[in-house]
């Protein structure tokens, strides 16, 4: 087949539509919950990236895999650093009945927690942190809490924003509402 220009320009409108239509991760591994689980420690299943330049959450999910890092450590820690670090992860409820979860960052010393749930195309912010007023948290507790409920078969993407002018630990885990 020759390169003709109308060639080139049908191949490369083919070539746009297909990466358009192509699926995309927006959340990085996928963390399955059942019912049989009391907490599950998230730091070495979950994918992290140093924001530098403080990037919104619209910029965020669209950044492509290969710059995120996928954690293979027990426990989070960047120690000082002045960074936004953004994590992410889906979480699948593969129960036979509705799931009531926990997500816990138990590091109470942080300045800024913002936790963005993507379901079905949209999104919800949960915050936290000393940045934020104690009684605007979704629930009030020591450490920083935010709810995931999950009907059976439903997922979610969860992205979290953290920043903080301390050491960074981020101690995370996924808790089943009812023994925490």
């Amino acid at each position: 087949m020759l390169a003709t220009p109308r060639n080139i320009v049908v191949y490369s409108i083919l070539a746009l539509c297909l990466l358009v239509a192509a699926p995309t991760s927006i959340a990085g591994p996928n963390v399955s919950a059942q019912s049989d689980f009391d907490n599950l420690n998230l730091a070495p299943l979950i994918e992290y990236h140093v924001d530098s330049s403080n990037k919104n959450h619209q910029r965020i999910t669209s950044l492509p895999d290969d710059v995120w890092v996928h954690s293979e450590v027990s426990n989070l820690a960047f120690g000082f650093t002045s960074a936004t670090i953004w994590f992410r992860f889906q979480v699948t409820n593969q129960s036979s009945a509705n799931e009531e979860l926990l997500l816990q960052m138990a590091y109470a010393r942080f300045d800024s927690i913002d936790v963005y749930l993507h379901r079905d195309g949209d999104f919800s912010v949960l915050r936290s942190g000393s940045d934020h007023a104690f009684d605007k948290r979704a629930i009030a507790h020591r450490n920083h809490l935010f709810p995931i409920d999950l009907d059976q078969g439903e997922s979610a993407s969860v992205f979290i924003r953290a920043r903080t002018s301390g050491a960074f630990n981020f101690p995370l885990s996924l808790w089943n509402k009812e023994p925490f």
